[in-house]
């Protein structure tokens, strides 16, 4: 049986060549009436990524003959085939449609959100459009031809992101950890969610799936393997193409808390529970007195908390606990995650850094905070 019987298909004449156009973002060309067949004449294909990232056959963008077959042709040669995702290789008809070059900057939410991010705002754009010239350049290694249950998760990741996202000054570090993760399931509630109730790095006893504990940021990978799993001969292999469907057994496993401490890349800070190594440009190197004290008098709204290969964080709101910890929550930009909760301690001569979580916006992270400032809830 044929895999694509069931997949809708259109026709189109585009550029003098008539082609054939598949609901899954493929296209056929057809050969010419009495012409010699060419090599790409009667075969299906996606094409072949061009300047952009954007797929071609021929050298024509193939987003343009989709949109031409399911759309009908645009109102004139100036309007542009808009991938609504901003995948440029996501040529599904439903993520295409027919805008003016200013309507895809401006109206498409994800596109607009970008711009906020690279030029400060919209209005500043306008008044002075170079500024986005020479930083706009893709990050294309996320893109790719998609399922339709992949551009739909893909999509509404990207919704909540241009919904939720603030303006960075590392912006295009952040568009670099744009990776699989775009094309997986919206991160939801679970079972495995506490009382009181967010999204993020649980720290207790509790059932998650292989995929998330193995990304998360619990632990070194190949420490968490072994720690979770218990030798080498019940070890998984992590699978090299990402399909983690292909592994055997369970699909979930027990995971009990196991804290690991490494060094960080500042002098007198630890990590805990933290995979990357970091720098914490706050963490004092002197001090006098209470040490907590002494790095909670550094802190303040906006400063840089925390800096990685994969990006920075800044302060956002801080505080000390009745059990005289320093707790320090910071705007991160982690997948479709903007918070992150950070527990310092000072152990043995050390200022130790634990990774509590990251949170999106839906798990109200400022009214979590409080909570825990205030003792109403306990990590």
């Amino acid at each position: 049986m044929d895999l694509f019987s069931s997949l809708e298909i259109r026709e189109c004449d585009y550029k003098d060549e008539h082609y054939s156009a598949r609901e899954d973002g493929a296209v056929m060309r057809h050969r010419r009436v009495g012409k010699p067949k060419r090599r790409l004449d009667n075969v299906w294909t996606r094409g072949t990524p061009g300047a952009g990232g954007y797929l071609c056959i021929a050298g024509e963008r193939v987003n343009r003959i989709v949109a031409t077959a399911f759309h009908g042709l645009p109102p004139d040669e100036q309007y542009v085939a808009d991938h609504i995702d901003t995948n440029c290789q996501n040529n599904r008809p439903d993520n295409l449609r027919w805008v003016t070059k200013q309507d895809n900057l401006l109206e498409n939410e994800i596109t607009r959100k970008k711009i906020e991010l690279v030029c400060g705002s919209i209005e500043a754009f306008k008044e002075n459009p170079s500024l986005l010239y020479g930083k706009e350049k893709k990050t294309n290694s996320w893109m790719r031809s998609v399922t339709q249950e992949e551009a739909k998760n893909s999509l509404e990741n990207w919704t909540l992101w241009a919904r939720t996202a603030l303006p960075n000054p590392n912006y295009k570090e952040c568009e670099h950890q744009i990776g699989e993760w775009i094309y997986d399931k919206p991160i939801a509630k679970s079972s495995r969610t506490p009382s009181f109730s967010f999204t993020g790095h649980v720290r207790n006893k509790t059932e998650i799936p292989i995929k998330e504990a193995y990304e998360s940021n619990i632990m070194d990978t190949e420490e968490w393997l072994a720690k979770t799993f218990g030798n080498k001969e019940n070890k998984i292999d992590v699978p090299s193409n990402g399909d983690w469907d292909t592994i055997e057994g369970s699909d979930s496993l027990e995971y009990t808390e196991t804290d690991y401490i490494s060094d960080s890349l500042t002098p007198l800070a630890k990590q805990k529970n933290w995979r990357t190594p970091s720098e914490f440009p706050c963490c004092p190197q002197q001090f006098s007195g209470n040490p907590l004290e002494v790095y909670m008098n550094g802190l303040e709204e906006g400063k840089l908390f925390c800096t990685s290969k994969y990006g920075d964080s800044h302060v956002l709101q801080f505080g000390m606990t009745q059990d005289s910890c320093l707790w320090v929550m910071c705007r991160v930009h982690i997948g479709p995650n903007t918070h992150a909760f950070t527990k310092i301690t000072f152990e043995d001569g050390f200022f130790c850094h634990e990774n509590v979580g990251a949170f999106d916006i839906g798990d109200e992270p400022e009214k979590l905070f409080k909570s825990i400032l205030s003792g109403e809830i306990e990590i």
